[in-house]
């Protein structure tokens, strides 16, 4: 990882703009999955823009680059879900720890992890559209 605490920035950004979704469109589920499906891609491709632009890697570097950042946010958000959604919410009004949220929540929070691999190679390609001019083919 080329610059870890602008992962962590990108990640916990986008975290909490994830979070604030969820709890404000907690009541409709129809529309939380909704936002979750169309507005967060949009949030995590753009961070991950915002990393790589910052980061600045290579053409070579740039896929090993791209899986390490996918690695992590896909580790952080299971962490911080588990931790979260598991045990400080539920504690916090008094309840039982949660320890069937990732069934409750199946497939579909699958899926958001699964969902960052495109992302964080979406927000690479817009980021060496932009910024990584290609050698032509014939190296002139």
């Amino acid at each position: 990882m080329k610059r870890w605490s602008r992962a962590l920035a990108a990640f916990g950004i986008g975290y909490a703009i994830a979070t604030t979704v969820g709890w404000v469109t907690f009541p409709r589920p129809a529309l939380m999955w909704t936002l979750t499906f169309t507005l967060m891609p949009l949030v995590f491709a753009s961070l991950a823009y915002w990393y790589f632009h910052g980061a600045k890697p290579s053409a070579g570097e740039a896929t090993s680059e791209a899986l390490r950042l996918t690695l992590l946010w896909i580790v952080l958000s299971f962490a911080l879900d588990a931790s979260v959604f598991v045990a400080v919410i539920p504690l916090a009004f008094g309840a039982k720890a949660n320890w069937t949220f990732f069934v409750d929540q199946s497939p579909w929070i699958w899926l958001c992890y699964a969902t960052l691999a495109p992302i964080v190679f979406g927000g690479l390609y817009a980021y060496q559209r932009r910024h990584i001019q290609l050698v032509p083919a014939s190296g002139a």
